[in-house]
């Protein structure tokens, strides 16, 4: 398979490719049978990284549930036995063949819960979660000291084999998807972060789990700190006029969710959901958008856009309809947005953009009352209602992220769990999950002229 094969399926797995690309890339799989089945691999590959991913925030719901259940143990001093629940059958789903793991637990003699995580699970006599001290490759091949391994440890240093990407499970659970031939160390814990990986030639998507410190991707161009998101990071190889003694003089940070800091040259730059860069080790500009990135998209203030969802051929629109909301013995009044059909034109469709700081206030471009989105706790609303521009609080703030081939998504971070992410459905428009990335939650932002 050639390199631009290689980075147009690269495109399409990170949401990056354009419509020119996507039409390109149909045209070599329909017609290459062997870039066919590299896309397919990769695709493959990354259900796997979703579907253990969405299995690691069930497993964690689990240990909360068995550490209360080992605290109700001590107190009452139940003696403790061994059980062993074997092989259940493979797990389903799209997914590359995952490997059973396992795991201790203290038990209860009065009272046994007994549950399966993955494919086994290991009920032992101690009484805290035994910790995991070793990386597991859980799809494609690695190969360190010169043989392929299923088992990693702190320390190895790993090269991924040339016939397709790998996936390792670190010790702290978090996922690494590293593209072939790529080259990394795995340090493990250190006194600063709970793991660090070197990432020394290729690419790396990154899933970092929540919680427990930082974590850290170390290159020969700089440092990438997270606490939990999903990433990737690749090195480019020097180019013309570069000096070709180093591995590498760039490297792409792209963040699909969270917050990332990449530490370069004795300065930090701050990469946020849907944002790309380009580093350089050196120069007069170490950091540049990358194209088609929301870093790349900054709406004019002194412009309006409408705000369209094409995948349910909705336009966002307020005309100042009113709604009553009831609790108990409380009651208030909200004005709330609408979708209308995506041809609706006026001033009821045409929204402003007001910059606060990295973020924006979305309002109503001719004002009125209440002409600022806001997301609010009420879910008879939708999560989604109108205010006044003097409210500026953080459920008011939302920021722009890519959502690939043109849209966007609209988050307020900081708004009331789980309304934060603008979605159409059925006619009606509201706020989701922040995580959600479906086609409802997908905007298109274009520029309103005077004359519609």
């Amino acid at each position: 398979m050639d390199k631009q094969t290689s980075e147009l399926i690269q495109k399409y797995l990170d949401r990056a490719i354009s419509t020119t690309e996507l039409v390109e890339l149909e045209a070599m799989l329909q017609s290459d049978s062997q870039a066919a089945e590299a896309f397919a691999n990769a695709t493959r590959m990354h259900a796997a990284l979703e579907a253990t991913f969405r299995q690691e925030a069930s497993t964690r719901n689990v240990t909360a549930m068995l550490r209360e259940l080992e605290t109700e143990a001590s107190l009452t001093e139940v003696p403790q036995r061994e059980i062993v629940v074997k092989e259940a059958g493979p797990s389903r789903g799209r997914r590359a063949s995952v490997r059973g793991f396992r795991t201790g637990w203290a038990t209860a003699a009065a009272a046994m819960l007994l549950i399966i995580i993955g494919s086994i699970v290991y009920w032992g006599v101690t009484t805290n979660p035994a910790p995991v001290e070793s990386h597991r490759v859980i799809g494609g091949q690695v190969f360190t000291n010169g043989a392929t391994s299923d088992v990693l440890r702190d320390g190895d240093s790993i090269t991924v084999g040339e016939d397709g990407p790998a996936l390792i499970q670190l010790a702290d659970g978090s996922k690494v998807e590293l593209e072939p031939a790529s080259r990394a160390v795995l340090h493990g814990v250190t006194e600063q972060a709970r793991q660090v990986v070197e990432l020394v030639e290729g690419r790396g998507a990154f899933r970092v789990t929540d919680g427990g410190g930082q974590f850290k991707v170390k290159t020969s161009i700089g440092q990438v700190n997270v606490l939990g998101t999903e990433f990737t990071v690749k090195l480019l190889s020097p180019e013309k006029g570069e000096d070709k003694t180093k591995k590498a003089a760039r490297m792409t940070v792209m963040v699909r969710s969270g917050v990332v800091r990449v530490d370069i040259a004795n300065q930090s730059y701050t990469v946020r959901e849907g944002d790309g860069y380009l580093f350089a080790a050196e120069g007069p500009q170490l950091a540049t958008p990358l194209a088609g990135s929301a870093s790349d998209f900054k709406p004019d203030p002194s412009k309006t856009y409408y705000i369209d969802c094409p995948d349910t051929g909705a336009r966002l629109s307020a005309d100042g309809t009113e709604v009553s909301v009831r609790r108990g013995s409380w009651s208030d009044t909200f004005a709330i947005p609408k979708a209308v059909e995506q041809s609706e034109k006026g001033t009821n469709v045409k929204w402003a953009f007001v910059p606060v700081g990295d973020r924006w206030h979305i309002q109503l471009a001719n004002g009125g009352d209440n002409p600022r989105l806001w997301a609010v706790k009420l879910p008879q609303l939708r999560g989604l209602a109108m205010i006044d521009t003097d409210t500026v609080g953080g459920w008011t703030q939302f920021t722009i992220t890519d959502a690939g081939n043109g849209k966007y998504f609209l988050t307020a971070p900081e708004g009331p769990k789980p309304f934060r992410r603008l979605y159409f459905v059925g006619g009606e428009v509201g706020m989701g999950q922040s995580t959600e990335k479906g086609p409802g939650f997908q905007v298109t932002i274009t520029e309103a002229t005077s004359a519609e």
